[in-house]
């Protein structure tokens, strides 16, 4: 039996760690909760479904790429600046899309960027502040989103597997190819979701010679050659044996990941560099999932569009 039911207009921004730029996306989240009956107790309570009203993804400017990927060497004081200009940032951007569409959200969800993330040693930060979205658009503002998991033991990352539960129940699992490539699935009751290896953050940064900088489609890829040294190096790698829940950041990467492949771009093609790199990301998915045959997956993120990956 039907007992409560209503819908929310969210703008949802996020901001990746592949710093191609800021997405957002207004959506009408609805749900209905249903009263549990004794004869089907295992039914959710409740039904959520979802509706996309408008959608951008804004390039970031060169100044803002440099910015963000070099916050990590800011001093606190320095950081704690950029944070509240990185907000205004993004308050300014969400009122002229609110303006542009004619939108009136609820609510404002904002990840901001990821600078630091270090769950083992209990900690992450996401920079842009929720004060200054809030002043910028006159809107509640949420975010903060993997503070609390983190604090409770948790990885912070892949960021939404309750999202993925309650809006993709239909797909066996849900990958999302972004900077890193992650995962969320159900096992035994229980939601699964870790990130499994890097991705764009890889492709991104063999891309930049190229027109564009981007190996559109992964044609240049595809006309590439797999190296089998640097692909035993990069499945050398520690962290593809460690078990999950795990999560990886940008530092992760520039401290043993690209060291090895830097050390082949001078004597290889860049579509030798990029035909290794998506056989690598491409075998790391295959080693930590054990999905059958006729699994139904949802693939999301920039890699989805990726044709040769």
């Amino acid at each position: 039996m039907e007992t409560a039911h209503g819908s929310a207009l969210v703008l949802g921004m996020m901001s990746g760690t592949s710093l191609d730029g800021l997405d957002l996306a207004c959506v009408e989240i609805s749900w209905r909760r249903r009263e549990l009956l004794p004869s089907s107790p295992s039914v959710p309570d409740t039904e959520w479904t979802y509706r996309f009203i408008q959608t951008q993804c804004l390039s970031y400017e060169q100044k803002w790429q440099s910015r963000l990927r070099s916050a990590t060497d800011l001093s606190a004081r320095e950081l704690e600046s950029l944070h509240r200009e990185y907000g205004r940032y993004l308050g300014q951007q969400a009122r002229q899309f609110l303006t542009a569409y004619g939108l009136a959200p609820d609510l404002i969800a904002s990840h901001g960027h990821t600078v630091f993330h270090e769950p083992s040693d209990g900690y992450t930060l996401q920079i842009g502040g929720l004060e200054e979205i809030a002043l910028e658009t006159g809107v509640m503002v949420v975010g903060d989103f993997r503070s609390q998991d983190v604090a409770r033991g948790g990885q912070g990352a892949p960021l939404v597997p309750i999202g993925d539960r309650l809006l993709f129940s239909e797909y066996d699992a849900c990958i999302n190819l972004g900077g890193f490539s992650n995962v969320s699935y159900e096992q035994d009751g229980e939601r699964i979701a870790y990130d499994m290896g890097v991705c764009n953050l890889l492709l991104n940064q063999l891309s930049e010679m190229l027109p564009g900088g981007v190996d559109w489609g992964g044609e240049q890829a595809r006309s590439g050659k797999v190296m089998a040294a640097m692909t035993d190096e990069l499945q050398a790698l520690d962290y593809y044996r460690a078990p999950a829940p795990k999560s990886l950041d940008r530092s992760w990467y520039e401290a043993h990941l690209w060291p090895i492949v830097a050390r082949y771009q001078a004597d290889y093609r860049r579509e030798d560099l990029l035909a290794t790199a998506c056989h690598h990301i491409a075998w790391s998915l295959a080693t930590h999932l054990a999905l059958p045959q006729d699994a139904k997956i949802l693939l999301t993120g920039g890699g989805a569009l990726n044709d040769h990956l």
